[in-house]
């Protein structure tokens, strides 16, 4: 510490004489006054902070410092090498936890569960649900009267009334009668009036359930009532001597479904009548019906220029079979309105919607375009450009990916009319 204030104060000295001996060669330079050394305590104050200093940098100094993370550390840095050789260790309560790993699992709470916001299914549900589904494809009543004898437990028949009949509410026109066939061929085999009186009166008690998503359900639930009093498996008091018959019951719904079966168990020729309650639906409607009901369909979308709407009108008629009818009656509209484009237009944008969207299978396609092709002699008496426009409808239709080139390759084409001696220059020419 001497030995540092001696040296300090020498260099004092030099600077103020070589600040002397400047300025007398140069005294007009702007110099300023020479600095005087500073006093011993001030020098004894800068030497213990630089003693402190070079204290916290010692290990520093001596290169035998140790990182904190152990190289691991500095920002970017995925850890040192070998950790990727590492596992950690999964905690119980992890959900990737796996006993089989040899980590012993400690006892857990039982955790709090919230429950599903689905209701569970009765062992009843999920059996009859699939076997009723499966009917609404088939419609083989047989098949499903031997299904549902060999259900065990056996089920609740007035539960499986209810259930089939909740189900025909929730479709179409289609099913609910498929549903009001079935009940009438498991009578007296397999239901009996009692069961259908209840399993009627537990739909009429769940009534506003069902209203919640079915707004329909009070009159589609008359329908049935009276549906099964025209087929004799459901006796008319049951309906007319309903608290709700007298108009003075609580449920407005259980109301209008009473009213609903009642008005139409009494209308004249009502029994008569109820056989065709929901319509003539799937294969029982007659072809002239189905091909008026197609030509409807199609007027409709010339107007509307709804896809979905011409969609969802063919799903009700419950005929998937008979699409190529539809691909058939279309092209001939497109035929017979060739000179306006719009109408051509708009029958590619609706086979090109059904034939991407599998609605319309390839074979009902090109069933109905064969069609077409085999009647384009009687077609051209009324539309004599009929194979012109075919020509060009068909170029369109490649283009959209509805048919194939192959395929319109073998549309017919007109035969080359002989030309007369009248018409030319006297020489007869194919």
């Amino acid at each position: 510490r001497e030995r540092e204030r001696d040296h300090t104060a020498k260099e004092g000295e030099r600077h103020n004489r070589a600040t002397e001996i400047f300025i007398s060669f140069f005294p007009s330079f702007p110099f300023s006054p020479p600095r005087r050394a500073a006093p011993p305590a001030a020098r004894e104050f800068r030497s213990m902070a630089a003693e402190a200093r070079n204290h916290n940098t010692r290990k520093h100094a001596s290169g035998q410092r140790t990182s904190k993370k152990g190289g691991a550390g500095g920002k970017h840095t995925w850890g040192k090498p070998g950790d990727e050789l590492m596992t950690d260790t999964v905690e119980a309560e992890d959900p990737n936890f796996d006993p089989a790993d040899g980590q012993e699992m400690p006892p857990m709470p039982s955790p709090t569960r919230t429950k599903s916001c689905e209701p569970e299914l009765s062992e009843l549900e999920k059996q009859l649900i699939p076997l009723t589904k499966e009917y609404f494809e088939t419609g083989d009543i047989d098949e499903f009267k031997l299904s549902f004898t060999r259900l065990a437990p056996a089920p609740d028949t007035a539960a499986a009334i209810e259930l089939m009949v909740q189900l025909g509410v929730e479709h179409t026109d289609a099913e609910r009668e498929l549903v009001s066939n079935l009940l009438s061929a498991l009578y007296g085999d397999v239901l009996h009036v009692a069961d259908v009186e209840r399993g009627f009166s537990k739909l009429l008690d769940n009534l506003s359930d069902l209203k919640l998503d079915n707004p329909d359900a009070p009159d589609a639930l008359g329908r049935f009532m009276a549906r099964a009093v025209a087929d004799d498996i459901l006796p008319p008091a049951f309906v007319n001597k309903h608290p709700a018959a007298a108009g003075d019951f609580a449920n407005p719904h259980v109301r209008v479904a009473i009213k609903k079966a009642h008005t139409l168990i009494t209308m004249k020729h009502g029994m008569a009548r109820l056989d065709q309650v929901w319509g003539v639906h799937g294969t029982r409607t007659p072809v002239k019906l189905l091909v008026k009901n197609i030509n409807e369909i199609l007027e409709e979308y010339m107007s509307s220029e709804d896809c979905e709407e011409v969609r969802r009108l063919l799903h009700e008629l419950g005929v998937p079979h008979f699409h190529h009818e539809v691909v058939y009656e279309a092209v001939n509209r497109a035929l017979s309105n060739g000179e306006k484009d719009r109408e051509a237009t708009l029958i590619v944008t609706l086979l090109k919607n059904f034939s991407s969207t599998n609605f319309f299978t390839p074979n009902q396609v090109e069933a109905g375009f064969k069609r077409i092709f085999a009647d384009m002699e009687e077609i051209v008496l009324d539309v004599p450009n009929a194979f012109k426009y075919l020509e060009k409808l068909l170029a369109r239709c490649c283009e959209a990916g509805i048919v194939t080139p192959q395929f319109a390759d073998t549309a017919p084409k007109r035969a080359a009319r002989k030309r007369y001696h009248s018409e030319n220059d006297g020489k007869i020419k194919e």
